[in-house]
């Protein structure tokens, strides 16, 4: 649902409005844009899990496409309307912050492990939608608690077994309150993405020499996955018998 665009002005604005020694403000003046906290994440994660984040399928075609589509939205002040101006909007009946949202992504553990109760709890805090994916790394159920009603689902459609793994999921996610049900058409079969095949990113996972030095030169990644273990798909696990297979 979201993206990120190169002019922060407005944004700047706002978080420069408040206290020079709140958390917000010091933030803003450490990383005042988006790039800076692009060039922050490169340095503290892993080079295959910034590849995994920031790389698309085949030759990036589609990705590069999203960017310039991005880049061309301009945001028009209007002059002489007063200054009762709120961002807040009704979504699928629930009252939002912003019409904007943070979007699902999967094995988003390999980011940064702790990401999914991390993005939930920023977006229930923000009351802006959160939807979370099929393979997230925390469990539907502890989203929707986290993110309340701001908690959305991403469903992979699973027809091995008749899809009772499917409607299981959807059962589960409406128990738990989540108000927004979004299914997944667009990956039919496992989609070729270079940079993780490049990066040694696939199933099963070996470690290799390479990934070994990228762990140990990110601090921050490698002190997260002490802290949180080894990232699984927290939804699945319950489906799972022997081995725990893709």
């Amino acid at each position: 649902m979201t993206g990120h665009r190169r002019d922060n002005s407005a944004r700047a604005q706002s978080w420069g409005a408040g206290s020079g020694t709140s958390p917000e403000a010091r933030l803003f003046q450490r990383l005042p844009t988006l790039d800076d906290l692009e060039r922050r994440a490169r340095r503290r994660i892993p080079r295959f899990a910034f590849d995994f984040l920031e790389g698309g399928t085949g030759g990036d075609l589609n990705t590069r496409r999203n960017r310039q589509a991005l880049d061309a939205v301009e945001l028009i002040p209007r002059y002489g309307k007063g200054s009762s101006v709120t961002t807040e909007v009704e979504i699928f009946g629930v009252p939002c912050a912003a019409p904007i949202g943070i979007s699902p992504v999967g094995a988003d553990g390999i980011v940064r492990p702790g990401a999914t109760r991390i993005l939930a709890s920023a977006a229930g805090n923000a009351r802006i939608p959160y939807m979370a994916g099929t393979l997230a790394t925390a469990t539907i159920e502890e989203v929707a608690k986290l993110a309340g009603p701001y908690a959305w689902f991403q469903l992979y459609g699973l027809p091995a077994d008749d899809h009772s793994v499917t409607f299981d999921l959807i059962n589960r996610a409406d128990a738990a309150g989540v108000r927004v049900l979004a299914a997944t058409l667009d990956a039919p079969v496992r989609s070729k993405r270079p940079r993780d095949l490049r990066n040694g990113l696939v199933v099963p996972f070996r470690a290799t020499p390479k990934t070994i030095l990228d762990v140990a030169l990110s601090p921050p990644w490698l002190f997260a996955l002490a802290k949180e273990g080894t990232p699984t798909f927290r939804n699945m696990e319950r489906y799972l018998e022997g081995p725990k297979t893709l």
